[in-house]
């Protein structure tokens, strides 16, 4: 007898405040998100500048405005040549209004996002951090760090030249997606050899087992233990996994899960 298969993307966030800033008292400027409307799933993750004043703002509303754009025009910006400008121009309309006469500057923030919508993904890369996947058995990197000219050098969505750093990636969807900020990317990415960590695939597969709020938790309490021994800069991850099950194991699953389209 056959089975009936169901799936869904389901997805977990996380971000940590930094040795540095709780020191400091700053408040953190990592910012996460994650949106599904049952057409559409988006994730993205922004790493405020750490010395601009209103950065932690700026992060919050870059990722954000990335996922509304996508609710609404994901297929404009899929098939757009000019994807990368609509994205950045769509964010720097946010933080000008956020702005009200204060440099724009002061909101800078790196920018990574990926989405899905019937059976394709849209991502995008602005910055440092990383962005993974897996398909399959295969885990590995989509976009690696962009730091620039000089080691602590990165580029931010207010910078003049931001379009041209912004890269987008098209394409078939693979199986998942895990976007991570710089401090993140301390234990779970290897930048000498441009691989993500083993522990990344077990991450991955978190979902297949767990509910989006365990898995949330989770990965809070790795990240509180990155920032306590690898990195004093902010964290932040978050995930998108497409997982899949039989009809007769909803009842066994969250209830969000559970809403399929």
């Amino acid at each position: 007898m056959e089975h009936l298969l169901l799936q869904r993307w389901q997805t977990a966030q996380a971000t940590v405040r930094g040795r540095s800033h709780r020191k400091e008292g700053v408040l953190c400027q990592d910012k996460t998100c994650a949106y599904e409307d049952g057409r559409l799933t988006v994730v993205a993750l922004a790493d405020g500048a750490g010395s601009r004043r209103r950065s932690d703002e700026g992060a919050g509303l870059a990722v954000e405005t990335v996922a509304g754009l996508l609710a609404d025009r994901f297929d404009e910006v899929y098939e757009s040549q000019d994807g990368g400008r609509l994205v950045l121009d769509a964010v720097l309309r946010a933080l000008a209004k956020a702005a009200a006469g204060v440099d724009v500057g002061e909101f800078a923030s790196t920018l990574l996002f990926a989405a899905v919508q019937s059976g394709r993904f849209l991502a995008g890369h602005l910055g440092d951090g990383v962005i993974g996947l897996v398909n399959g058995g295969d885990c590995s990197v989509l976009s690696g760090p962009d730091r620039g000219e000089y080691a602590n050098q990165t580029y931010f969505t207010t910078d003049a030249d931001a379009e041209s750093h912004l890269r987008l990636y098209r394409g078939p969807a693979p199986d998942g997606f895990i976007l991570m900020s710089d401090g993140a990317a301390q234990a779970f990415y290897s930048r000498r050899d441009n691989a993500l960590a083993p522990a990344v695939r077990k991450v991955l597969a978190w979902p297949e087992s767990y509910p989006s709020a365990k898995v949330s938790r989770a990965l809070q309490e790795n990240l509180e233990w990155i920032a306590g021994e690898r990195t004093a800069d902010d964290c932040s991850l978050v995930i998108m996994k497409r997982v899949v099950v039989e009809a007769g194991e909803l009842l066994g699953r969250s209830s969000s899960f559970r809403r399929i389209s």
